[in-house]
């Protein structure tokens, strides 16, 4: 395996008062496990608040976690340290959602590009980066504010494959970009994983977009993973609730009906609810899903789900 993530948990205090205080934690991801092998891509999907953000972070160590084991390449990423860590990060990268934010504003695009390189002892191709991610030579002395959306979130790739990573990170990487040239970047990250054998962890909350890219799906819900399966058999069918309200929400040119409408909002984490977190909002909901939160647990030989139901959801249509 190329990312193994072992009962991640990562809570943040709450603070309170000019002194800011802290008077209790919230928990942004809840004991997350998952694997991503060499050459596939993992999509992380759920709504808004979900974890999804938080956990390609701490995986990363942009945010620490409270417990777990992260191993990228065998190495735990969670045991190392100071130099140790600085020298270890050429192996995975990140692409965030908002490339203008994320690219420095007193660099040119080549100087962006170029300084993982240097900070790596990588040699130094710009040139051939540019190349690959689409983008012509002309633009090397162009500040980011100078070039477009999908011009910015190339130079974004092209700056995440400067160290030569193993693992890359994507963090809602197609979102602020129009539905044209997140088609065209989405085939770009196709081709690169496969000639790379880049392994992807692809936190998305575009359905058609994990629909193209992804071979596993796991889905959060309130910091834990609800349901992971491979993707043709989640599209097929699902064994988590959640996970058939966010799929029935995608509107298809047969379907006269109007999308589902998942009811209700997501729980506050400074009263998270008892038992399953989902259950205010679920119709299989019974008795035991208020007082007893469920397990992830293999379903199926393609899926797991974090459901007492799950077997009847995966039969229900």
């Amino acid at each position: 395996m190329m990312l193994e993530v072992h009962e991640l948990t990562v809570r943040f205090p709450i603070e309170r008062g000019l002194l800011r205080r802290s008077s209790g934690w919230i928990t942004a991801v809840d004991d997350v496990s998952l694997t991503v092998k060499p050459g596939t891509t993992l999509a992380v999907v759920g709504e808004s608040g979900s974890g999804k953000t938080t956990l390609g972070r701490a995986i990363l160590r942009l945010v620490e976690a409270d417990h777990g084991r992260v191993l990228i390449g065998g190495e735990d990423w969670r045991a190392l340290d100071g130099e140790a860590l600085r020298r270890a990060r050429w192996r995975a990268q990140m692409v965030f959602q908002d490339p203008l934010s994320s690219l420095s504003p007193r660099r040119t695009v080549r100087e962006i590009v170029e300084a993982p390189m240097l900070n790596f002892d990588q040699p130094i191709e710009v040139a051939t980066l540019f190349e690959r991610v689409g983008l012509g030579p002309e633009l090397f002395d162009r500040p980011p504010r100078a070039l477009s959306g999908g011009q910015r979130q190339r130079v974004a790739i092209a700056r995440a494959l400067a160290t030569s990573p193993e693992l890359i990170v994507l963090d809602e990487a197609l979102s602020a970009l129009d539905a044209s040239i997140a088609a065209q970047v989405l085939n770009l990250l196709a081709s690169l994983r496969d000639e790379r054998r880049l392994a992807y962890l692809f936190i998305a909350h575009d359905l058609a977009a994990v629909r193209w890219l992804a071979d596993d799906v796991a889905v959060m819900y309130f910091g834990r993973v609800v349901e992971q399966a491979k993707k043709s058999a989640l599209f097929a069918a699902q064994a988590h609730p959640y996970t058939l309200a966010l799929l029935g929400s995608i509107p298809t040119l047969t379907s006269r009906a109007l999308p589902a409408v998942l009811p209700g909002e997501p729980p506050s984490p400074l009263a998270p609810p008892t038992g399953c977190a989902f259950h205010p909002r679920c119709a299989f909901a019974i008795e035991r899903c208020r007082v007893e939160r469920p397990a992830l647990r293999v379903v199926s030989e393609e899926r797991s789900a974090a459901c007492h139901r799950a077997e009847e959801v995966l039969t229900a249509r």
